[in-house]
């Protein structure tokens, strides 16, 4: 028979409901200044269906016109530059990010606009210079290219497995394999707490849910508007001198009229490539297949067949399917849940959340603690839909 004690969570400052990496995050700048934080998810962490279960996660700088995500990344860069210093790990390759042009004026000229105006570092590589400096891809498909050095990509799942173990040194609860079934509200109207499917009800002072494309579920009466999306990744071996993806050599780059992002190798000597526009809808407690349709790996053979033709051809290769929260506009949502004052939201990432999750962690500690955000968060309202 349960008792009470175990039916009922410790009053919690902050009970965090989504243990990827906003979430975790969130948990870290929370602990850090001595709140008492759990973490809650409904799969293990990292959650393999969600992005931030994946191996690699690009950090750019780079939005075109879009300054407001290029601070919030400048704000991030820290972050993942004091985890490679204090932990003794590589967190973050900084080896440079490269965005291709293949038209000009475009969102790669935009960028170096943006870059220039905020003082961060960026050069333009024309043509010619591209065939020489980066041989690996066919100069003579692209206009050009923007290099900025401060970009590369994060080691997703090391950086995921870190932050949670610097928020449990604080004190943070983290638990996987809790779902959330329900919500509890107190007589004054704030969320009392919320019940996992085994009864036991954990109470919090504040609420931040951050649960991807499970927030629809979880928020039912909320009618948030996400959109599941399949993403398959493609993790292939150079067929022939793989010494030129290797990171010393090869920087992460994107296509973005293409929607593709390509990786250096890794470890296991294969290298990612990644179509990150939304795919088609998919529910992930739904799928009954991860293999990707032959329209995938047709279109990744067609863009490598154009762009780096020395790879175009290889043989062996795997693949991952993951899911976007996607919103319909491509923006974040990060709000304040109408009904709840003290209840607030982060989802609506569309794939692009993992870089600059330090920036929205510490914005969303920075509201509960001194009670408004730090960054004016006016476009990322949950209100924009209606």
């Amino acid at each position: 028979m349960k008792t009470l004690s175990q039916t009922v969570s410790p009053k919690l400052d902050v009970l965090i409901i989504g243990g990827g990496i906003v979430g975790l995050s969130s948990a870290y700048w929370l602990s850090s200044n001595r709140k008492k934080v759990a973490v809650l998810d409904q799969a293990d962490i990292p959650n393999f269906k969600a992005p931030s279960g994946d191996h690699m996660r690009a950090f750019y700088l780079t939005y075109g016109k879009d300054s407001f995500y290029t601070e919030l990344a400048r704000m991030s860069l820290p972050f993942w530059l004091k985890l490679n210093a204090e932990s003794g790990q590589t967190i973050f390759s900084q080896t440079g990010f490269l965005d291709l042009a293949n038209k000009t004026p475009g969102f790669e000229t935009h960028s170096l606009e943006t870059l220039k105006k905020m003082k961060i570092r960026a050069e333009w590589i024309d043509k010619k210079d591209l065939g020489r400096e980066h041989a690996v891809f066919n100069a003579k498909a692209l206009k050009g290219a923007l290099f900025h050095p401060d970009g590369g990509f994060i080691w997703a799942q090391r950086a995921l497995s870190l932050i949670a173990s610097l928020a449990q040194k604080e004190g943070t609860l983290v638990n996987g394999r809790v779902k959330i079934v329900s919500l509890i509200e107190d007589k004054s109207g704030k969320l009392k707490g919320v019940k996992d499917s085994n009864g036991k009800i954990w109470t919090a002072e504040n609420f931040i849910f951050t649960t991807g494309i499970w927030s629809p579920k979880i928020l039912k009466n909320y009618r948030i508007p996400l959109r599941p999306t399949r993403q398959f990744q493609i993790y292939l071996k150079p067929p022939q001198n793989p010494g030129r993806f290797r990171l010393e050599h090869f920087s992460a780059f994107r296509l973005n009229s293409s929607g593709f992002c390509g990786f250096p190798m890794h470890v296991h000597g294969y290298m990612k490539l990644v179509d990150y526009k939304p795919g088609p809808l998919g529910d992930p407690d739904e799928e009954k297949s991860k293999a990707p349709p032959p329209s995938v790996e047709k279109k990744c053979r067609a863009f490598l067949k154009k762009h780096i033709p020395d790879i175009a051809s290889y043989s062996e290769s795997e693949t991952s399917l993951c899911h976007f929260d996607a919103t319909k506009d491509g923006d974040f949502i990060i709000d304040r849940l109408k009904k709840f004052p003290n209840a607030f939201i982060a989802a609506g990432f569309n794939g692009k959340g993992f870089s600059v999750s330090p920036a929205i962690g510490k914005i969303l500690s920075d509201w509960i603690l001194s009670g408004k955000p730090s960054l004016n968060l006016q476009r990322f309202r949950l209100s924009r839909f209606k």
